[in-house]
């Protein structure tokens, strides 16, 4: 199990960051996550969403999180 670190740019509809941790490593995340939102505060009306989540890969955490990764979507025939 890892953890991810996300941030995903609402206005733009798309991840500006993702960054894989080693479980051992979760609280690395947690503070990563936590320094990020410091650091969005003054300009983040609400525009960045920053999130840590575990998932055994990134391909289920695509699967998972659809929303967070847009440009992983199936493309419809």
């Amino acid at each position: 199990m890892s953890a991810f670190l996300l941030v995903f740019d609402r206005s733009e509809q798309r991840l500006v960051q993702c960054v894989e941790y080693p479980q051992e490593r979760r609280q690395d995340a947690e503070d990563e996550r936590y320094a990020a939102e410091v650091n969005a505060l003054p300009g983040n009306t609400g525009r960045f969403e920053i999130v840590v989540l575990e998932a055994e890969s990134i391909d289920d955490l695509k699967r998972t999180h659809t929303s967070y990764f847009p440009d992983s979507l199936p493309v419809a025939v």
